[in-house]
C-alpha cells in the first residue's frame, strides 16, 4: 500500500460498499515443482505485479455492493425454473456455450440432443428460431423423466396456459391481451396433444394441502419440455422425436442452420442410445403407441454422426458448439485402466471410468482441484488429440472444465468451412 500511495492526491475515504473507483492488483507467481498435478509452494516474490483501474465490469450480484445489478442470465437460474431433468445443463455454462455460437435474433439454430431444453432456453433468450431433436418421447412429453423443481412456477405457467387458451373474455377481464408469441406456442401445444388448461393460482391453493397441489400440477401437464418456455413468456421451439444416428432433416444445398449448440449424452448420468434391436424382429401392432427399442450408442460413433450432421446442415461460417468428455488421466499420462481395474491393455469408456466394476481405487494424482492451474491441463495444444475432427469443420478453440473424479469436459467451438460448388 505504501508503494501505490503516490497514486492518490490526498486523504481519500475508502468506501468498500459503494466505491466510485476500483483498483485491481494482479500478481503473477511462479511455482517450482516436478509434480504433474501439484504445483508446489510459490516463490516469495511475484514475477510481476499489474496495478490498474477498473473501467468496466460484468453485471452480477456482488454482496459488497449495494447497487449490484443481476446479470441477465440469473433470471433463468435452475433454482427458479419450473421443470428440470436429471441432466439439465448448468445455467451459466449454457449461456457461455450460446455466446460462443454468437447467437443472434432471427437466426436458425438447433440442439439435436435437447433433453428438457436447457440449451434451447438460453438460445431462445437471444431471439433465435429453434429446432430440437430428442430420442426419448418421455422427456418431451414429461412422462416420469423430468421433475418439478419450482412448483409455484409450474402453477404460474399452467395459469398462463389457461389464461391464453380460454379466449378473449378472460384476457379482457385481466385487461391484458395475450402476446402473439404466447398464443402461437400455446396453440402449438394443443396441436401436439399437450394439456394447456389453467389451474388455481398458487396463492389460492391451501399451503397445507399437498394432495391439492399435486393434483393441480398433474392437471397442468407441467413437466413437459415446453413448460419453462411458457414460464418465461418465450416462444416454444419446434421439437421432433428423432434419432441422431438417422437424421430426419432435409439437407438443402448450402445448409439451413446458423448454429448448433448441444451437450451430447456420454454415458455418465444418461447413457447414449440410438434406435435398434438386439435379437428377433418385433411386429408392431399399434404404430401410434409403439416406442422403438434402443441400443447403446458408442461415443466415437455419436461424435462422428454429430460432425457429419453439422457439416451438412450448417451454412458457411455457421458454428458448432458442443461438449466433449475427457479423462484427465490421458492428459497426465496416467494409465487409469491399470490403476483402477488392474488391466493393462483395455481403455475404459466414460461409464466404466465413473462406475468401475472392481470398485474405485483413487489415484492421488487425479484428485485435482476445479481451479487448477496445472500447465499440462491448460495447454490447448494437448486438446486436439481428444477432439473429433471433420474436414469441413474448422476448430476455432477449446477450453477445459475440470470435474470431480479425475474427469473433465472440453467446450469445443467449430466453424463450417466455405463450400466449393465448382
Amino acid at each position: 500500500m505504501e508503494e501505490i500511495r503516490p497514486l492518490f492526491d490526498g486523504d481519500e475515504v475508502v468506501d468498500l460498499k459503494s466505491p466510485e473507483t476500483m483498483l485491481w492488483v494482479l500478481e503473477e507467481h511462479r511455482h517450482e515443482s516436478d509434480e504433474k498435478t501439484h504445483l508446489g509452494p510459490r516463490k516469495s516474490r511475484p514475477q510481476r505485479v499489474i496495478i490498474g483501474r477498473q473501467v468496466a465490469g460484468g453485471r452480477s450480484v456482488d454482496k459488497k455492493l449495494k447497487g449490484g445489478e443481476k446479470c441477465y442470465f440469473h433470471r433463468y437460474d435452475l433454482s427458479k425454473r419450473a421443470v428440470l431433468g436429471p441432466t439439465t445443463l448448468e445455467n451459466e455454462l449454457a449461456f457461455i456455450m450460446v455466446n460462443c455460437a454468437r447467437v443472434e435474433s432471427g437466426q436458425y439454430g438447433m440442439d439435436p440432443f435437447c433433453g428438457t431444453g436447457g440449451l434451447l432456453l438460453a438460445m431462445t433468450h437471444f431471439g433465435a428460431k429453434l429446432f430440437g431433436g430428442e430420442i426419448d418421447i418421455r422427456v418431451v412429453r414429461g412422462w416420469r423423466i423430468a421433475y418439478t423443481k419450482n412448483k409455484a412456477a409450474v402453477l404460474e405457467a399452467a395459469e398462463k396456459r389457461g389464461l391464453q387458451s380460454t379466449g378473449s373474455s378472460t384476457a379482457k377481464a385481466c385487461k391484458q391481451e395475450p402476446p402473439d408469441t404466447n398464443s402461437y406456442h400455446l396453440n402449438y401445444l394443443l396441436n401436439i396433444g399437450l394439456p394447456v388448461q389453467g389451474v388455481k393460482k398458487a396463492k389460492q391453493l391451501n399451503p397445507n394441502a399437498r394432495a391439492e397441489k399435486d393434483h393441480a400440477l398433474a392437471n397442468a401437464g407441467g413437466c413437459n419440455i415446453f413448460t419453462n418456455f411458457v414460464q418465461y413468456d418465450l416462444p416454444s421451439p419446434e421439437v421432433v422425436v428423432c434419432d441422431n444416428a438417422m437424421p430426419c432433416w432435409r439437407q438443402p444445398a448450402g445448409g439451413w442452420l446458423d448454429f448448433i449448440v448441444t451437450d451430447p449424452p456420454y454415458g455418465v448420468r444418461a447413457g447414449a442410445k440410438k434406435q435398434g434391436r438386439e435379437g428377433k424382429e418385433v411386429v408392431v401392432k399399434d404404430v401410434n403407441s409403439y416406442i422403438p427399442s434402443k441400443v447403446s450408442y458408442g461415443e466415437d460413433e455419436l461424435s462422428q454422426d454429430l460432425l457429419n450432421f453439422a457439416a451438412e446442415s450448417l451454412r458457411d461460417g455457421g458454428r458448432l458448439v458442443f461438449l466433449v468428455p475427457v479423462d484427465l488421466a490421458d492428459f497426465l499420462g496416467i494409465d487409469r485402466a491399470a490403476v483402477e481395474q488392474g488391466t493393462e491393455n483395455s481403455r475404459p469408456n466414460m461409464h466404466d471410468i465413473c462406475h468401475p466394476k472392481a470398485g474405485r481405487k483413487k489415484d492421488p494424482r487425479l484428485c485435482i482441484s476445479e481451479t487448477t492451474r496445472d500447465p499440462l491441463l491448460l495447454d490447448e495444444m494437448r486438446y486436439v488429440d481428444f477432439i473429433p475432427q471433420h474436414t469441413d469443420l474448422k476448430l476455432l478453440g477449446a477450453s477445459l472444465q475440470v470435474l470431480s473424479g479425475g474427469l473433465g469436459r472440453l467446450l469445443v467451438v467449430m466453424q463450417r468451412r466455405p463450400r466449393d460448388f465448382a
